[in-house]
């Protein structure tokens, strides 16, 4: 007897082995799967990453110009402070004069 409860263990061996490697397989196919899943998502927050980047760049630029126009404004604001520099400015721009000046005005 002992040698036909040996037989019964030698036919479930193949059965169990062919079950093993469907779970392998099975297993593989799900792993496979999941790095798929996992590549493009990879692949869309680096994307979605890049674009905010540029968009970032793009931002921090405008501000640095804003910026230098609001010091060009803080610089305009002062000069109207002063007397001399308001005569200038209506000199050039209006081309008005005080009594007793001469206005010159030259044409290229």
């Amino acid at each position: 007897m002992p040698y036909q409860h040996s037989n019964e263990k030698a036919e479930l061996r193949p059965a169990a082995g062919k079950g093993k490697r469907r779970r392998v397989r099975l297993f593989m196919l799900i792993l496979l799967g999941f790095m798929v899943w996992a590549g493009f998502t990879i692949y869309d927050q680096y994307t979605l990453a890049q674009v905010k980047a540029d968009h970032l760049r793009e931002t921090e630029q405008r501000f640095y110009e804003q910026k230098q126009i609001n010091e060009q404004y803080k610089r305009d604001i002062k000069r109207l402070q002063d007397m001399e520099y308001i005569e200038q400015m209506i000199n050039k721009n209006l081309q008005m004069k005080k009594e007793g000046e001469t206005l010159y005005q030259v044409y290229p």
